[in-house]
């Protein structure tokens, strides 16, 4: 309990103190908790070598994530019949990430990198908050807001939502169906072994990034719900893309490419593409009327 006469300084500090003691003293977590929580389960049973998942992960996730060991919260009608069945905890997980990046050489003068020298640490790098688990019978999520410190900002992340239903074949076989939407190619798979969940698993934000790379690495992640808007025409957050001029277009996505721009979900879009292929966009969005 604080003294009515202590400065707010010092309790200030003495939170700041208790936060980061808790932190601390938080096992370490090799998967998303929230799923441990829910299943009753060690992190081992679902994964082999982290990401990659057992038999049982795999469907973990092609049931919709609704495999449980919790007390769920239930409607009942008068007749008995189950009208709600929501779980009882919600599936919510936090995950923090610190770097520190060391270079063999300093990056020369003039490059417009000034972040990316030896010895760099981000604390944090990013943090995340994932909403991973059952929402109700059929249904999960796995749904991931990430804050980076890069570009300061907060933004939807990996996002993975199922229904899944099963039925028992003429021959005893069982089928398991349903429906994934996702904003990320590859997020859906049920190995976790293709892109959305390949080694490097994160990168550091003052690093020189890859020159060139394949487009399903990362380039169409988080593309899906476009953040300008239906055609390009912007939100309130993100600016009109549709009729801007192809030169100006392709200058900032090559400047994102490089870093000279700081903005991780662009950067991520960017890296990617060849000449080309940015070329082929800007010509694209310059067609567009935004309508």
């Amino acid at each position: 309990m604080f003294h009515p006469r202590m400065p707010r300084g010092s309790r200030a500090a003495i939170l700041m103190m208790t936060a980061l003691a808790a932190w601390l003293a938080a096992p370490v977590a090799r998967a998303v908790p929230s799923f441990a929580r829910q299943t009753g389960m060690a992190c081992e049973a679902c994964h082999t070598v982290f990401p990659e998942l057992t038999h049982f992960g795999r469907m973990f996730k092609a049931n919709g994530y609704n495999i449980d060991n919790l007390k769920p919260v239930r409607g009942i009608t008068a007749t008995k019949e189950e009208m709600l069945a929501l779980s009882g905890l919600p599936p919510i997980s936090l995950m923090v990430q610190v770097s520190q990046t060391n270079l063999s050489k300093n990056l020369p003068e003039g490059t417009d990198l000034g972040t990316s020298q030896s010895g760099t640490v981000a604390f944090p790098q990013q943090i995340s908050l994932f909403y991973a688990g059952k929402i109700a019978p059929g249904v999960g999520s796995f749904i991931q807001l990430t804050y980076g410190n890069d570009s300061g900002s907060v933004g939807i992340d990996n996002v993975d939502l199922r229904w899944a239903d099963n039925r028992l074949l003429a021959d005893d076989r069982s089928l398991v169906y349903g429906i994934d939407a996702n904003n990320n190619p590859t997020v859906q798979d049920l190995w976790n072994s293709t892109p959305a969940f390949g080694y490097p698993y994160a990168s550091s934000n003052a690093a020189v990034p890859a020159i060139a790379g394949t487009q399903i690495d990362g380039t169409l992640g988080q593309d899906v719900a476009s953040c300008h808007g239906a055609n390009g025409a912007g939100t309130d957050q993100f600016p009109r893309l549709a009729g801007q001029h192809a030169q100006y277009l392709l200058k900032q996505l090559r400047s994102f490419q490089s870093n000279l721009r700081d903005m991780a979900v662009m950067h991520g879009v960017a890296q990617g593409m060849a000449l080309g292929e940015m070329e082929a966009v800007a010509a694209y969005l310059e067609s567009l009327s935004g309508a």
